[in-house]
């Protein structure tokens, strides 16, 4: 069974500076919870657009701590005219009709090899208790966008 990461002494879990230890745990997951965080941050962007930003912000934090990152988008990706195979570090995956991408980032959090961490972004309360129920540990989006600034 999946346990979530300790935080170092002094460090809040709700802090920026958990955030950051958490991404350069080696070999740790970032499941981020797609328009969960860009219709909060970008909501005058298009839909295409906020993806393509999350998408970009997510490949340089990536490539600085080493996290490897999914995000999770709502919808078809046929429909949202999406690029089968985005040229980045990220891993895109979209719900499918039907579906919420909420039950796929739970899924994925009791998918993922069970030795390695999992950071699950959202401000999604649902989203939140199933990664923290899965073992995952569970930052916010204010932390996400803290960590993701700090490469600007």
């Amino acid at each position: 069974r999946r346990q979530p990461a300790t935080l170092p002494p002094a460090v809040l879990d709700d802090s920026a500076e958990a955030a950051d230890h958490l991404m350069r745990i080696g070999g740790a997951y970032l499941l981020v919870d797609g328009y969960n965080a860009t219709l909060s941050t970008w909501p005058g962007l298009s839909i295409t657009e906020q993806r393509h930003r999350l998408i970009d912000a997510l490949a340089e934090l990536s490539s600085r701590t080493g996290v490897e990152a999914i995000v999770v988008f709502d919808g078809d990706e046929q429909a949202t005219g999406a690029p089968r195979q985005p040229r980045r570090p990220v891993k895109i995956r979209f719900s499918g009709p039907g579906v919420e991408a909420d039950d796929v980032i739970i899924d994925l959090v009791a998918d993922l090899p069970p030795h390695r961490s999992v950071i699950v972004a959202s401000d999604d309360r649902r989203v939140r208790a199933g990664a923290e129920e899965r073992g995952a540990n569970v930052i916010s989006n204010d932390q996400l966008f803290a960590a993701l600034r700090r490469e600007r």
